[in-house]
């Protein structure tokens, strides 16, 4: 039986007054800190001391969107809605230990959704109380401002809104800041925080790395299926002027008006940005839903490479197999002959077929050939190209996996974008799809074990074994979590190779 405590002895004393959360069994759970306040489109702020204890028993609001997801995959991610507000920077932490002295690890997770839509909630997956247990770990999970919101530059419009064009970037180094100054009364050690993140969240942890302010404020990053090659984010020297005077446009108002916009109730501002950008994203114009290089955030790695400050800090990079096969289901695939998966093989890839076969065979001997119709290379591609670029820039070590697990769904189904999830956060249970008996229970151990020992040491180490080394330009060492896990050393480079040439990469601009 479960014992629920809330008193006293759970309530802890940050730098700006006390807070009251919850425990649950051994976990301790503060839910809706808020680590700042921030005007619509200006830099967050510092909070301001309080008298008295504070509650911290319930989610804070998350950021407004102007998408409406759609929930008919709900089986393989299982989400969760909540109330949204601008009035959105508010974070959650579980921990095991609430001494002061106990410096445990600390991992701060950052939702993924692009820039544009999600929250630290999102996911029921998403929650830190079986990770923090598994890895002794404190975790924190963060909300921060998306979309319009987060990333519309109006500096070529008014001088009042300097910050606008990273404000949501802004927040995330802003609850960074907030966890080094105040961690340690949950427990936590500040001089040992990880930054972890999944697809737009990875970016979003790579693109911290390119943030001076963000420096001393972590020390190692795993980024899941975030290193992506299909989205278009911009350079340096572009701007919001086109997309603001086409907003402006849509809402009536006059170029030089701008100032409005942080007066106009989002629902109509949103709808008017939606209508506005139409036609600009068919010329790959910056539409104001991203972070924009400039002085607070110095631009891709792509096109400016690894800031020197960052040369200490360990990195994993991963991605799954399957990433965005959602649509694609092959029932009775393991009873196929080998003809007839030959006969799909061929109408996809044509004249390419044999090799590809091979090539597949070679680096995952125990699955259907069948299987490459789902298969996913450019984002695993893209990681070893972010890897390889990163040990050229870095003393620090950089480690690279893929998540290869089969589901027990639609007659077997590879691993698709977020399955990963609820065994990095040994969430299996809360996941129907993920529960494949004892399987389940190992994959879980070993990849949960990886993620909190790389956030204890900079070192993964998987619970068993078998030993995960660094990645090198010679061996593209690569974990492979399955049935069993193994380590790759060069494993699929002709796969990738021929799949990336086989299947362009189809470039999208969030």
């Amino acid at each position: 039986m479960s014992q629920f405590i809330c008193d006293d002895r759970t309530v802890v004393f940050t730098k700006e007054g006390k807070l009251q959360g919850f425990a649950l069994d051994s976990t301790c759970i503060f839910r809706g800190i808020r680590y700042a306040t921030a005007k619509r489109f200006q830099r967050p702020q510092r909070l301001a001391p309080w008298d008295g204890v504070k509650p911290a028993l319930h989610y804070g609001t998350i950021s407004p969107t102007s998408y409406v997801e759609n929930h008919e995959s709900d089986i393989l991610i299982p989400h969760r809605e909540w109330m949204q507000a601008e009035d959105c920077q508010y974070l959650n932490v579980w921990t095991q230990n609430l001494d002061t002295k106990a410096k445990l690890p600390v991992m701060v997770w950052i939702h993924g959704g692009g820039y544009y839509m999600g929250s630290s909630i999102e996911l029921e997956t998403f929650d830190g109380a079986r990770l923090s247990r598994y890895g002794d770990v404190v975790v924190v999970s963060i909300n921060h401002r998306l979309n319009i919101l987060g990333y519309l530059d109006l500096k070529e419009h008014t001088d009042r809104f300097p910050d606008s064009a990273n404000a949501g970037t802004a927040d995330i180094v802003e609850s960074l800041r907030w966890v080094h100054d105040n961690i340690a009364a949950f427990g936590g050690d500040p001089d040992n925080v990880t930054i972890f993140g999944q697809s737009g969240g990875g970016h979003k942890v790579s693109s911290i790395m390119q943030i001076p302010e963000a420096d001393g404020l972590y020390s190692k990053c795993i980024m899941m299926s975030g290193i992506t090659p299909n989205f278009r984010y911009p350079r340096r020297g572009e701007n919001g002027k086109q997309i603001v005077d086409a907003l402006l446009a849509e809402l009536g108002m006059k170029a030089n008006e701008a100032e409005r916009l942080a007066e106009t109730p989002y629902r109509e501002l949103s709808a008017a940005h939606v209508k506005a950008q139409e036609a600009l994203r068919k010329q790959w114009v910056y539409c104001g839903e991203t972070p924009l290089p400039d002085d607070f955030y110095q631009g891709d790695w792509q096109e400016v490479g690894f800031r020197p400050e960052c040369k200490d800090v360990a990195v994993m990079v991963g991605t799954v197999i399957a990433e965005f096969a959602f649509g694609i289901t092959l029932p009775g695939k393991h009873k196929m002959t080998v003809d007839e998966q030959m006969v799909l093989l061929r109408d996809k890839f044509g004249e390419q077929t044999s090799a590809l076969i091979e090539a597949y065979r070679k680096a995952y001997p125990e699955k259907p050939i069948v299987d490459l119709l789902a298969f996913e290379s450019s984002i695993r591609t893209q990681g070893q190209r972010f890897c390889s670029a990163r040990i050229k820039a870095a003393d620090a070590p950089a480690y690279n996996y893929v998540f290869a697990q089969e589901f027990p769904i639609d007659g077997g189904r590879l691993a698709w974008h977020c399955a990963d999830i609820p065994f990095a956060f040994h969430n299996v249970e809360l996941s129907p799809v993920a529960n494949m008996g004892r399987e389940s229970e190992i994959l879980q151990d070993k990849m949960c074990g990886a993620w909190t020992s790389f956030a204890r040491t900079g070192k993964p180490v998987l619970p068993g074994g078998p030993e995960w080394k660094p990645y090198t330009e010679a061996g593209h060492e690569t974990m492979i979590f399955d049935t069993p896990c193994r380590l790759g050393v060069n494993f699929d480079d002709a796969l990738l190779r021929l799949h990336d040439a086989a299947v362009p990469t189809t470039v999208f601009q969030p």
